[in-house]
């Protein structure tokens, strides 16, 4: 999977992903794509591989999640065997909700004279639900973050099916949440601390914010120009 489809990708496993690098050097290796959950603020890796899943690509992913302390692990083929889905699915049911393990497979389909178009199908992804309701009877959440969870699904599910401004589908139980603004380290946040607020992720952000008010100022001149009356000065 190339790089500049993550984004348009998080709408298959549920989340807003940015590309933070391609080939991320993991000591002596390399993971494919190293992506951020903008909703978390988590570090996703991406592994792609050609035909079906293997033992090598399965340890690497494991490896690669490790030195990057990744959040969620996305592994990418053409197809998935029976025993890889199973040993993803089992991490899943047996790992907290701080580590994730996704598995796609990806087609490329044509209809008609269309162009052709890339389709991934996820095959694996975590029971969020079965995760919620094992840390509420264990008593790993609290009353509060639970109350976090449920306010802030109410608003990604309104955005994403009203707005269609996100692809995340799970809030998380914490008392902040984000979304993209369209540029890259730029994102609107949305917490019970302070209130609404634009956030970096970079540590020198200036650029890309200086990027966002400009944009922000031609569109509003945009708006202004367009509404104006004709014939008037």
């Amino acid at each position: 999977m190339d790089g500049s489809k993550s984004f348009s990708f998080g709408k298959t496993i549920g989340m807003d992903l940015e590309l933070t690098s391609k080939e991320a050097p993991v000591g002596e290796f390399s993971c494919d794509l190293l992506v951020r959950d903008l909703g978390r603020d988590r570090i996703v890796i991406i592994e792609n591989q050609f035909g079906s899943t293997d033992h090598d690509h399965f340890g690497k992913t494991l490896t690669y999640a490790a030195g990057l302390d990744a959040e969620a692990v996305v592994w990418i083929a053409e197809k998935i065997r029976d025993e890889h889905k199973a040993a993803l699915e089992w991490l899943n049911r047996h790992t907290d909700s701080e580590i994730r393990f996704f598995a796609c497979t990806v087609e490329v389909i044509q209809i008609d004279d269309s162009a052709p178009a890339v389709s991934f199908k996820p095959v694996v992804a975590p029971n969020e639900w079965q995760r919620g309701a094992k840390e509420s009877v264990e008593g790993s959440r609290s009353s509060r973050s639970e109350a976090y969870r449920v306010w802030f699904q109410q608003l990604v599910d309104e955005m994403r099916e009203k707005h269609h401004y996100t692809n995340a589908r799970i809030a998380q139980p914490q008392n902040w949440c984000s979304f993209s603004s369209g540029i890259s380290y730029i994102g609107y946040a949305v917490n019970f601390a302070l209130g609404g607020e634009l956030c970096s992720w970079r540590k020198s952000p200036y650029r890309g914010l200086y990027r966002f008010l400009r944009e922000r100022r031609e569109k509003q001149g945009s708006l202004r120009s367009s509404a104006k009356p004709k014939g008037s000065n």
